[in-house]
């Protein structure tokens, strides 16, 4: 994900096309798990990085995809605010 002064805008289009399936870019090389794969689990349900690895065994070899995830997990929540009260697809 992009940083910086641009990288709130950057990160929108990148979740607007991941959202679209208009982007399918590699987050997690060890379990060969998608952004678009991260999403998903995200639109599922999931509300932590615990989660998605459950859910797509992202983040559970090496770990280096691990803060890429927990951004992927904060910038959703803050795109997508959750009805405490909304019941788990999972």
């Amino acid at each position: 994900m992009c940083t910086g002064r641009s990288g709130s805008l950057l990160r929108t289009s990148l979740w607007s096309k991941a959202e679209t399936g208009m982007t399918d870019r590699l987050v997690c090389a060890c379990n060969m798990v998608s952004e678009k794969e991260i999403v998903q689990a995200l639109k599922k349900g999931a509300t932590e990085t615990p989660d998605i690895q459950r859910i797509t065994q992202a983040g559970t070899s090496c770990g280096r995809c691990l803060m890429t995830i927990d951004r992927m997990v904060e910038d959703y929540e803050r795109m997508h605010p959750r009805d405490p009260q909304g019941k788990l697809g999972f």
